[in-house]
This record gives C-alpha cells, sequence and structure tokens, in this order.
C-alpha cells in the first residue's frame, strides 16, 4: 500500500519533499497526539487535535521552492524571531526553505503555541 502522504509530495521538487518531510516529522515529533490529515484540494497536510480542518492549528503546504507551515491562528502567536508572514486577519505562515530551518528552535516555538492554543 502506498502511503498517501508520500505520493502526495512525490510530484513535488525533491528538495521542497525532503524540507515537507522534515516539517511533518517536527510537527509530529512536537505534538504526538495530535492528528496528521492530507488535504489533496488545499495541497497541505494538516495537524488537529480532533482531525477536522477546522480545528487545525497548522499545516505543511509544499511549494516549488519552498514548503510553508501555516498557523491557523498566527496572529495570536508570539514571533520574537519575526519568522511569520502573511497580512491576513488571522493566518500567518512561514517559509521554510531547508530541512534544517525545519529544525529552528523559534519553529518549535510556534509549532508548540500553535497547539497549545487549538488544544482541547
Amino acid at each position: 500500500m502506498t502511503d498517501p502522504i508520500a505520493a502526495f509530495l512525490a510530484s513535488y521538487d525533491p528538495s521542497a519533499r525532503q524540507v515537507a518531510l522534515a516539517l511533518c516529522t517536527r510537527v509530529r515529533t512536537l505534538t504526538p497526539d495530535a492528528s496528521e490529515t492530507l488535504y489533496p484540494g488545499w495541497k497541505n497536510i494538516g495537524y488537529s487535535f480532533d482531525g477536522t480542518l477546522a480545528t487545525s492549528f497548522c499545516a505543511v503546504g509544499p511549494h516549488n521552492r519552498h514548503v510553508n507551515l501555516h498557523f491557523a491562528r498566527g496572529t495570536d502567536l508570539g514571533d520574537p524571531e519575526g519568522l511569520l508572514e502573511g497580512t491576513g486577519k488571522r493566518a500567518r505562515h512561514v517559509k521554510v526553505r531547508t530541512a534544517e530551518e525545519a529544525e529552528a528552535p523559534a519553529l518549535a516555538a510556534l509549532i508548540e503555541q500553535a497547539a497549545a492554543l487549538a488544544r482541547p
């Protein structure tokens, strides 16, 4: 059986695929109780505590040259390193270009904050 996430990522550039997998691993490591759900129509992999898109606290969204780590409540997050981008009412994202960037402590802090806000 083919892993649906691996199949989804297969069409992306190998470097973007590597970054996306590193981010997925990072989120799963920091939030082992979260559900991981592939949303192919949205072209992302979402993380929530009840398995729904509506309560997603972050999502991995690959592009050809980078991978966005989306935060549904990004405006509620403390971001002393200035990683967050975007101008929406609530959502923000971080552009991650290397697997090493996926390991940054500041990125882990954002993931943990987002999870704390969403945790039931």
